[in-house]
C-alpha cells in the first residue's frame, strides 16, 4: 500500500510542477518577466548551452525551470 501512496504523491508533485511551468510560459507570452543577469564561466555556459539544446529547449527556459524549482526550495538543500 505504501508505494501507491508513495506514487500518488509523486503524481501530484509532477501535476504541480507542470501548473507551475504553464504559469510560467503563461507569464512569458504575456510579456510579464524581468531581465535576469549574471556572469557565468564559460565553460559551464557552453555546457548548459549545450544541453538546453540536447533537451531541445532554450537556455531562457532552462533557467526560469532553475529559478522556479529554487523558489519553490526543491534546489536549496531545505
Amino acid at each position: 500500500m505504501g508505494k501507491l501512496v508513495d506514487a500518488m504523491q509523486q503524481k501530484h508533485v509532477r501535476e504541480e510542477q507542470r501548473d507551475d511551468l504553464v504559469n510560467l510560459r503563461d507569464q512569458l507570452l504575456r510579456g510579464d518577466t524581468k531581465r535576469l543577469n549574471c556572469d557565468v564561466p564559460v565553460n559551464l555556459y557552453k555546457k548548459l548551452q549545450i544541453k538546453a539544446i540536447q533537451e531541445d529547449s532554450s537556455i531562457t527556459a532552462v533557467v526560469n525551470r532553475l529559478v522556479a524549482d529554487y523558489v519553490n526550495n526543491k534546489g536549496t538543500g531545505e
